[in-house]
Order: structure tokens, then C-alpha cells, then sequence
């Protein structure tokens, strides 16, 4: 995940980056914002539950979780609660993941 800093200084490279003064005042009115206009939500790590299921975040690139409930488990595209993750945490496999790379097929 890139910073939002480093996503303004990178139109740099277009030729269009925006000085040091107007990217602080937009990272403080985004701040502000964020802190007394939005609503404040619950923020699990790597583990999450909602409406009655746990839900593990794998850590992947595809930004998947595996839902899991009194009817079974699955794995998610997009989860419906938050769930961040620390800087150690490592993306974790499905058995899917596994056979795909043990056989080539799903």
C-alpha cells in the first residue's frame, strides 16, 4: 500500500507534482475530515467478525478473507467488515492455493 504522500509526490513524474505547502494542506484537511466528518468504524486485525461469521483476512494481493459460519466456510472477494493487517503479518493460503500450485488445476 502506497502512502497517500508519496501517491501526490509520484504525479512528479508527470510533470505535474504539487509543492510541499499544498500537499501538507491537503493531508490535513483529508485528516480533519476523516477524523470529525466520517463515521467511526470498528477496525479488527486479521481476524474480523460480523452479523453472526468470522471472517480471516488471507493478506493477499486480492484482498480475499475466508468466511466462516454455522452453514460452512468460503472464501470472499470482499468482506463486509474492515480488517487491516500489522506489518508482520504474512498472506496465508487457501487449500485451493495449495492444490492449484501442488496439481495446476483447480
Amino acid at each position: 500500500m502506497v502512502p497517500l504522500r508519496s501517491r501526490l509526490n509520484g504525479n512528479y513524474q508527470a510533470g505535474a507534482a504539487a509543492g510541499a505547502t499544498v500537499i501538507g494542506a491537503a493531508l490535513n484537511l483529508l485528516e480533519a475530515r476523516a477524523q470529525f466528518d466520517a463515521p467511526e468504524r470498528a477496525v479488527d486485525i486479521r481476524v474480523a467478525e460480523h452479523d453472526g461469521r468470522l471472517y480471516l483476512d488471507l493478506a493477499d494481493q486480492h484482498w480475499r478473507a475466508v468466511a466462516m459460519g454455522p452453514d460452512g466456510w468460503c472464501v470472499l472477494g470482499c468482506p463486509p467488515r474492515v480488517v487491516t493487517l500489522t506489518l508482520k503479518d504474512l498472506p496465508l493460503h487457501t487449500l485451493q492455493d495449495i492444490y492449484i500450485a501442488q496439481y495446476g488445476v483447480a
